[in-house]
């Protein structure tokens, strides 16, 4: 009979799809209206109001495979985890990849030639990119509505 440490290892991961956002499992309708905006936090206090502001519409993937009108995902950045005032004890904890950023791995994802960091629009390359916000919908109105919340 096996371990009981064995039979935890041999039981299939559990997720809590209410952790995840829904564009990892949801593909955007074809056609899409979309927005992502690319934001910078110069204020700690007002960056994490932010996030609180957002977080209740970034929609899960709890019920990804329910028809929704439109939805809204968040990306942060390590440097945006900087800009909110995440101890630096959390901020070690992310992976290297993660701490360097994609222009300091430009070399590694195949970023070369007129695809280097160099040629990127600002400010995408620097330490100002915190915040995307992604908003898709199926249609003109459904995104004109969600932007405007």
């Amino acid at each position: 009979m096996p371990s009981p440490l064995l039979r935890r290892l041999r039981r299939p991961p559990t997720l809590d799809l209410d952790d995840i956002q829904a564009t990892l499992l949801r593909a955007r309708p074809e056609p899409y209206f979309g927005t992502h905006a690319i934001l910078e936090i110069t204020e700690a206090a007002g960056g994490r109001e932010l996030l609180r502001r957002l977080a209740p519409r970034v929609t899960s993937a709890a019920r990804w495979d329910e028809p929704q009108p439109s939805w809204l995902a968040l990306a942060l950045s390590y440097q945006g985890l900087v800009a909110l005032g995440v101890p630096q004890e959390s901020l070690a904890s992310f992976p290297a990849n993660f701490r360097a950023g994609m222009a300091a791995r430009a070399e590694r994802l195949r970023d070369t030639g007129v695809n280097a960091p160099e040629h990127w629009e600002f400010p995408f390359g620097t330490p100002r990119v915190h915040v995307a916000v992604t908003v898709y919908a199926a249609n003109e109105d459904d995104w004109r509505t969600e932007v405007a919340a």
